[in-house]
């Protein structure tokens, strides 16, 4: 509504969109790739499987934003991507930055997903002393079983980069 109202176009994301943001002296460009939601998840009942999944590239490093996706989600991207090896998932590849999925809930985050990006760190949204028990345990032990960087809201507030 407020955005038909400002005259601003609303656009469904969908995987292979690409959003270029700046350049810097034609020497590299910035921008955001949609990655999700995968076509068979777009109208899922499950709302958490129907969010936008979206790699930043940036000046100060690659970002992948993955909203609430489940695994269901993840397993979909993944099988996707070794079978297409299309242009759009092959670039979600190696970040520097994951979001983890699902404010770090045990059904977000797969040994796939963190053995394909091979993230630095990871970021966990998730409110201090949130009634669903967020990070999982789980999910913690699994990044720390890569190695990864471990970053929390619920710990840290704001987290910057």
């Amino acid at each position: 509504e407020l955005a038909k109202r400002l005259g601003i176009e609303m656009k469904k994301a969908r995987p292979g969109m690409k959003i270029d943001l700046f350049c810097v002296e034609d020497i590299d460009c910035y921008g955001l790739d949609i990655i999700g939601p995968a076509d068979k998840f777009a109208d899922d009942e499950n709302l958490n499987n129907t969010s936008i999944i979206l790699k930043a590239h940036l000046p100060n490093g690659d970002f992948l934003f993955t909203g609430d996706a489940e695994n269901a989600v993840w397993d979909s991207i993944l099988q996707d991507a070794e079978g297409k090896k299309s242009e759009y998932y092959e670039k979600f590849f190696n970040v520097d930055i994951l979001k983890v999925p699902h404010h770090g809930s045990k059904s977000g985050l797969t040994s796939e997903l963190l053995q394909k990006t091979s993230p630095q760190e990871a970021v966990i949204s998730a409110g201090r002393g949130n009634s669903f028990g967020h990070p999982h345990f789980e999910t913690l032990h699994l990044l720390d079983s890569f190695g990864v960087k471990i970053r929390r809201t619920d710990v840290e507030g704001d987290i910057y980069y």
